[in-house]
Parts: structure tokens; C-alpha cells; sequence
């Protein structure tokens, strides 16, 4: 399988990376390995863009140059007697450690699986993270196209230009699901090397034992956060973005411990790994989603602070440049497409009106505050949820602001939060009550926590509050805290290691994996274990495919696939669709088996993007949603045979309209 190339390039650069810096925690060179293979593969996808490149045949050669090179090297290592040296971990010691351990390979491997067996299903994948996929396999590049659903083009692509190699690769979307699944292990990996950085190397040297328990502990609450569990086996992208920031929150700890004589030998800056590495994870972060800005700026606000004081006015300008220059490096390619569509380099305009939070003052900033906090707070005791809904009610009218003010929600109207299986819903109560314990601890026991540890704290804190200032509330927002509670996992570690009895830190890290249950088994578009009346299929082990793409919207599954149906029997290859803002694109590629090389599909619609149309395509088959009545008997001259509920199919064979 192609797809093995891109894991076989990362191994490699991995490997690379440990016999060149040997010294090194494992765990640090896997992140920097991570951003050197994300950098290379968005690098490499916008400059093969250029020149609609991006097919199989090249991508493999593509993938197959990192692991040349580093092979070579590897190679040349050893015939100077040096020997490769792979990463190294010492097994388990004691009951608690492998209890963490076996339950951290149980949820991972859980969300394996169903990443494996489940398609694309969440309706924003399959209205547009998916479906940009499929058109720039279409035009073999990563560029704008006519369509009627403008977040295929507006939002940013970091994610899906991940998810185009395997799609390209594999010829099909199955590995998709495990872009996601990956960012999850990877956060949980960096996680257990921030909580090590907190501590300190003194701490963790006199204390081993306990060091390592608090590293697993990290681990296992990141993979225990219910919003993250739902998240690995989809096609979003928001633990990609949680993924980046770790890593930036890992690198920004790296700057900051690094001792002054590390940065000024001689008036040289001789480290600046760390400088480079968390500017390469700000730009992933910012290339994969727009929310990342409010996690970002406070790191670099610490790195800027730390950097200014220790290497004057001058270098430390030299350095802030290089970082722009990096943030804007591999994220050029979109904001020139932004521009070149909207005359704004950052996103459609109209995008910032609806999302940016409109009422910038003390009663906004507590209204969003306390609606996002409230989003986790979701039980299965309706009282409780009712009373929850009553408080947040009472401090909007203290504050006097609706709790629907429309200049501080985007997707309304705030209503009492249940607890939920659904992707778009799912809140993490157990996680933000470990959030809470561990502010409380901090705070309190500040004479017995390292300062680095405090400015961390209080870092991540403000990233909740800046993300509540910028942007609208929403009633599916809770998916976008996601890196909040990732960033947080390592504290969590640290408060409930350093200042409670051990035995406890594990009877809370069972009770973390047993809580996490129903969202490991029973998430209700995709379940493993079926409950009746809480689902929306059957179980994934037993269901088929094409049903899953459709497990959230059943009812388009008859007439998506009669209509694609009849186009594949009438061998039509140019297919033009006629659909609203709304709908679910997506199942019709697959439907029509793409990607195939002879298909061609196209939007038939009016606005800025149409400039982007294929010049001479002619249909031979239109799919129109809403194209009801006499005057729309043709289409394009093509005349009506298809028609279900508000689907409709045109196409020059002639067939009687169905009944």
C-alpha cells in the first residue's frame, strides 16, 4: 500500500533525528519530527499545485526522497563505525504503571478500530472537509473552485492537506479517519514530555519513579477526553490543531529552560531549534484552523517576553522576523488564494462578521466565558442539567445580556446542555472539574510549584479567555476547546502526582478510562456496541459502508444513490450539481467512485467562485437540490428523469420521469 510511504518517511526522519541529537528526550525529537514532516508535506503540496501535480505516481516519488536521504545517511553512518541508535523506553514497574499503560493501548487501540471501520460521516466532513479533498484531487492541486458551499474554499487547509496524500495514495478515503487518530497519540506523546518539563530535570531525576507514573498520567488524560475520543475516528480537524499546539506549548517550554550562556556564546545565538520549531507548530496550528490564534498568541507572547530579556532589543528582532517569516511561509499559499477570491489574505470577510465576537466588553466576555464553561457541564441527570441552565440564565441577567445576543452567538440559541454521544456535542465535565482542582492546587501550593510551572498555568488559562473574547459562542462549540483541555492534561498530571496521594492519582485515572465508555463504544454515528433508540445505525462491525457515510442523514441515502446510479449506467463522466450551502456533497463522489481520473464533477452557481469554472464543460448529467416545479423540467437542455423529495436528476437519456 502507498500510503505506507508518508509513515515510513516520518519513521525515518525520526530515526534520523535521534542519532543527530542523542542526547535528547525521545519524546522531543518525535514532535520535531512530526513538524518537519507536516512543513515538507505542506511545502511540497503547495509547489506541486503550482503545476497540478499531485497524483499518485508523484506523490510516491515525493515520499519516497525523505526516506532516501535519510537511509543514505543512516547508511553512511554506519560504514564510519558509528551505528544507528533507535529510540529507547523502559518497560512498566509496578501494578499502577501498567494498569496506565494497558489502558492507554486500550483506548488507543478502541479508536483505531473505529477509525478503520467507520467512513467520513460528521456532515461538516462530508459538506466540506472531505469534499475539498475530492475536488483537488479532481484539478491534482490545492486551489480554489466553483462551489455553492463557500467553506470549501474560505477555511483553512492544513488538515485536509493531510488527509489529500492518503486519499491520492490509497485511491480512496479509507485511512482518512487516522490523520485525526494520529494527532491524538501525538498529543498524548507530547503531553508526557510537557508534564517532564514542568517538573523540572532536577525533580524528575530524584524522583523517577514517580516521574514516570505522572508522564503516563498525562498521556492517559489526553486519551480519555471524551470531545478527543469522538474526534480520533473522524475527518475534523480539530485535534490536528490541539496536536500543534501541544507541540508549541512543548517548544515554548524548551525556550524557556534553555540557560542564557545556550544563547548568547560569543554574542551567537547557538540553540534556535526551539525558536524555529515552535514557529513551525504556530504555522501548522494557524494553516489548520483559524480558532488556533487565540491558543498561539499567548505562548508566543511568553516566548517573546522570555527571548526580548535575554537577548537584547536587536536579536531579539532578528528572531521575531524569522518567526513571522515561518508563520507566513506555509501559510502563503492560502492567504494569496484569499485575496486573489476575497481581497482579504486571511478569509471571506463575511466569515469574520459571523464568527468574531461582536460585543468586546467586560458583560461579552463573561457572557461567553460562562455559555463556553458551560458547553462541558452536560450530565445524565436532566435536574441537574435544568439547574445548570437557571445558573447561566441568572448571571446573563446580572450582567444584563441575552443569553442569545447575537453579537455573541454564532449557532444559537443557548439552550440547556444534556449530556451527549454526538460528535458535535460532546462536552468533557470530568476533564473540567480535573481543570478546575488543578488551578485551585497551583494557586494555593504556588510556594511548592516551580515558577515555570505557574506562568504555564496561567498561560493556558488565558487562551480560554482570549478564545471567549474573540470569537462568538455556539451550541456545537465545544469541539473547539479541544486544545484547551489538551494543554491542560499535563497540569492535571502535575496537580494530581505532586499534592495527592498516588493511590488516588490512580483510582482517578481508572475511573477517567470507565468514564470514558460511551464514547469509546457507543458515539451514536458510529457505534461498536448498539443501544436501541441511542443510535443512528448499527454496529460498525456489522454495517455496511455506504450506509455509515450516511448514518447522521438517512434519509438522503435512497435518492444519492439512485441518482448516482443511473449516471454510472448511462457511463456519464461529467457531472454538474446544483446543491445549497447546506448539503452533503461529499457522498455523491463516492457514490460515482471517485477518484476516478475520468470523472469530472462541477458547481452550476452564481458568486465569486464561479470564475473558477471549467471553460467548455459540457454535462452530460445535472443533480439539482430545490428544482421543483414546470419551469425547471430542463436543466442545461437536459430533461428531468429523476426526481425524490428535493433531489432531481437531468440527463440526455431519456427516461421517464419516475412516479
Amino acid at each position: 500500500m502507498l500510503a505506507v510511504l508518508p509513515i515510513a518517511a516520518f519513521v525515518t526522519i525520526f530515526i534520523t533525528f535521534v542519532n543527530l541529537w542523542s542526547g535528547q528526550d525521545w519524546r522531543h525529537l518525535f514532535v520535531r519530527a512530526a513538524l518537519c514532516w507536516a512543513a515538507y508535506l505542506v511545502l511540497i503540496t503547495e509547489l506541486l499545485s503550482l503545476f497540478h501535480a499531485i497524483t499518485q505516481f508523484v506523490l510516491t516519488i515525493v515520499w519516497f526522497l525523505p526516506i532516501l536521504v535519510s537511509g543514505i545517511w543512516l547508511f553512511l553512518r554506519t560504514r564510519r563505525g558509528r551505528g544507528v541508535k533507535l529510540p529507547t523506553w523502559r518497560l512498566p514497574r509496578g501494578l499502577g504503571e501498567w494498569v496506565m499503560v494497558l489502558s492507554l493501548l486500550l483506548v488507543l487501540g478502541i479508536t483505531a478500530l473505529v477509525a478503520w471501520l467507520t467512513p467520513p460521516q460528521t456532515w461538516e466532513s462530508l459538506r466540506y472537509h472531505m469534499t475539498r479533498v475530492a475536488h483537488w484531487t479532481q484539478e491534482r492541486a490545492v486551489q480554489y473552485f466553483t462551489t455553492g458551499i463557500s467553506v470549501q474554499n474560505s477555511m483553512s487547509p492544513g488538515g485536509e492537506m493531510i488527509i489529500l496524500h492518503l486519499y491520492v495514495l490509497v485511491g480512496g478515503d479509507r485511512l482518512a479517519c487516522f490523520v485525526e487518530w494520529f494527532s491524538m497519540f501525538g498529543s498524548a506523546v507530547a503531553a508526557s514530555l510537557v508534564i517532564r518539563q514542568l517538573m523540572g530535570k532536577r525533580w524528575t531525576v530524584e524522583n523517577t519513579t514517580l516521574a514516570r507514573s505522572s508522564e503516563l498520567f498525562a498521556a492517559l488524560v489526553v486519551v480519555t477526553i471524551p470531545a478527543g475520543i469522538v474526534q480520533a475516528s473522524s475527518t475534523m480537524t480539530d485535534y490536528v490543531v490541539a496536536f500543534w499546539i501541544i507541540c508549541m506549548a512543548s517548544e515554548a517550554l524548551s525556550v524557556v529552560a534553555q540557560p542564557v550562556e545556550d544563547y548568547i556564546p560569543d554574542g551567537k545565538i547557538s540553540d534556535r531549534y526551539g525558536i524555529i520549531a515552535s514557529s513551525l507548530a504556530a504555522a501548522l496550528a494557524i494553516l489548520t484552523k483559524p480558532t488556533a490564534v487565540a491558543f498561539i498568541v499567548p505562548f508566543a507572547v511568553w516566548i517573546a517576553v522570555v527571548l526580548l530579556r535575554r537577548l537584547g532589543v536587536a536579536r531579539f528582532i532578528i528572531w521575531a522576523v524569522t518567526a513571522v517569516v515561518i508563520v507566513l511561509l506555509l501559510n502563503c499559499g492560502q492567504m494569496i488564494r484569499s485575496y486573489q477570491l476575497y481581497g482579504n489574505p486571511l478569509n471571506d470577510p463575511k466569515r469574520f462578521v459571523k464568527h468574531s465576537n461582536q460585543l468586546l466588553t467586560v458583560p461579552g466576555l463573561i457572557s461567553n466565558l460562562v455559555r463556553n464553561a458551560a458547553l462541558h457541564t452536560g450530565t445524565p441527570l436532566p435536574f441537574v442539567n435544568s439547574r445548570i441552565y437557571i445558573l447561566v440564565g441568572l448571571i446573563h441577567r446580572t450582567i444584563r445580556v441575552d443569553m442569545s445576543d447575537p453579537r455573541t452567538t454564532s449557532v444559537g440559541p443557548y439552550r440547556e446542555i444534556p449530556f451527549s454521544v454526538h460528535e458535535d456535542m460532546v462536552g468533557n465535565l470530568a476533564h473540567a472539574i480535573l481543570i478546575l482542582f488543578s488551578l485551585v492546587v497551583v494557586t494555593v501550593g504556588w510556594k511548592r510549584v516551580p515558577k515555570t510551572t505557574i506562568i504555564y498555568t496561567w498561560v493556558c488559562a488565558s487562551s480560554f479567555v482570549l478564545f471567549s473574547l474573540m470569537y462568538k459562542w455556539q451550541i456545537f462549540g465545544s469541539r473547539y476547546h479541544l486544545p484547551f483541555f489538551v494543554l491542560f492534561a499535563p497540569l492535571i498530571a502535575y496537580a494530581l502526582i505532586r499534592f495527592i496521594p498516588r493511590r488516588m492519582g490512580w483510582i482517578v485515572g481508572i475511573f477517567l478510562v470507565i468514564g470514558a465508555i460511551p464514547w469509546l463504544f457507543m458515539i451514536d454515528s458510529r457505534p461498536l456496541i448498539v443501544i436501541p433508540g441511542h443510535t443512528y445505525v448499527g454496529s460498525i462491525l456489522k454495517e455496511n459502508r455506504t450506509r455509515l457515510y450516511f448514518a447522521q442523514w438517512t434519509s438522503l441515502m435512497k435518492p444519492y444513490t439512485a441518482i448516482t446510479d443511473r449516471i454510472k449506467a448511462a457511463n456519464c463522466s461529467s457531472v454538474e450539481i446544483m446543491l445549497t450551502g447546506q448539503d452533503a456533497e461529499y457522498p455523491l463522489w463516492v457514490l460515482l467512485g471517485a477518484p476516478r481520473a475520468s470523472l469530472y464533477v462541477q458547481w452550476n452557481v452564481a458568486g465569486p467562485s464561479s470564475r473558477y469554472r471549467k471553460p467548455g464543460f459540457i454535462p452530460c448529467a445535472v443533480i439539482c437540490h430545490g428544482c421543483q416545479g414546470k419551469k425547471w423540467s430542463t436543466l442545461e437542455g437536459l430533461p428531468r428523469v429523476y426526481s425524490n423529495t428535493n433531489f432531481h436528476l437531468y440527463m440526455k437519456q431519456g427516461e421517464p420521469l419516475n412516479p
